[in-house]
């Protein structure tokens, strides 16, 4: 896939098929957008192309940004699995919120992107104000014979699957509900960086560490069974997020002790899938309370993989 910014992008691209969203999470429901657009690119002998932001809109707007589903790399990361051939990363910024409906659609969308067929989500907003609907986006884009398609919900359980939904059961620690919104475990990815050791020094249990951004959304505190993912190998692990309260810490770190494994992966990327909480997060009176608990988590991670061997 071709990553193009706004700074940097040819005017126009070759004709495609463009996608319009914020793409937060890339569940279910944006999965289908995705797939119809495929389809569109397909039957135009066109390529595909994704608009989306370099960060969350409300970042610009509210005092309360959305905590993120998946920050820019994870989010290019998945696209491009998905099969898209280029996605246009738009800059949040005072001069793009300006933009009218009419305006984004004749500067953006048919100016720098040269889309020839456009789609986009049924609640899809754009323009200033938010004032752009989907009906609009279908009128303007007709107005220069862009073909326009709006994709309808994907419902599960009476509702549309949405990033909301999404974050809401991540954020009650209910992740098998989350992972089959988004068809797929809930991810953290980052570099492995050197933490105070105490896994393996003072725990016996040694731990691949990452420190989540702040704005990303993150379950309760707590231990959790997952996999790691390093080098395109995935690996069951038990994964303490939180800040440790034992030892005081206050950094909200997410520390994944790996089974079955020894070896250095200290400066590798790492991606860490969630599957299903083990218990949440207490303070422990003495390490020897905290290293029998750990010993305890293990084992329960390791029943839990025996029950359900593939998650």
């Amino acid at each position: 896939m071709q990553l193009i910014t706004n700074q940097f992008a040819p005017c126009p691209l070759p004709p495609v098929a463009v996608a319009l969203g914020t793409f937060d999470g890339l569940h279910r429901g944006h999965m289908a957008l995705l797939e119809g657009l495929k389809q569109a690119a397909l039957q135009r002998g066109i390529a595909t192309c994704v608009y989306t932001f370099d960060k969350h809109p409300s970042c610009f707007k509210s005092n309360s940004p959305a905590p993120l589903l998946t920050p820019l790399p994870l989010k290019l990361d998945l696209l491009s699995q998905a099969g898209i051939d280029y996605c246009f990363v738009e800059h949040v910024s005072a001069d793009y919120f300006d933009l009218s409906p009419k305006d984004f659609v004749q500067q953006i969308l048919y100016g720098k992107c040269g889309a020839v067929f456009v789609t986009a989500g049924f609640n899809y907003r754009f323009g200033k104000g938010r004032s752009g609907t989907p009906e609009q986006l279908q009128t303007l884009c007709r107005s220069l014979k862009l073909d326009c398609a709006i994709q309808q919900p994907v419902l599960e359980n009476g509702g549309p699957i949405s990033s909301t939904r999404v974050r809401a059961l991540i954020a009650e620690g209910n992740l098998p509900a989350a992972a089959h919104l988004l068809g797929r475990n809930f991810e953290i990815c980052g570099l492995v960086t050197h933490g105070h050791q105490r896994g393996r020094t003072l725990l016996g249990f040694p731990t691949a560490n990452l420190y989540p951004p702040p704005t990303l959304q993150l379950p309760p505190n707590g231990v959790y069974l997952t996999y790691a993912v390093i080098d395109d190998v995935r690996y069951p692990a038990v994964t303490n997020i939180g800040r440790v309260p034992t030892f005081g810490e206050q950094q909200v770190s997410v520390e994944a002790h790996l089974l079955d494994f020894d070896g250095d992966l200290y400066g590798k990327q790492m991606k860490v899938e969630l599957v299903q909480n083990i218990r949440f997060e207490q303070k422990f009176d003495s390490v020897d309370a905290l290293r029998r608990q750990i010993s305890a988590d293990t084992h329960a991670a390791r029943a839990l993989i025996r029950k359900e061997p593939l998650l």
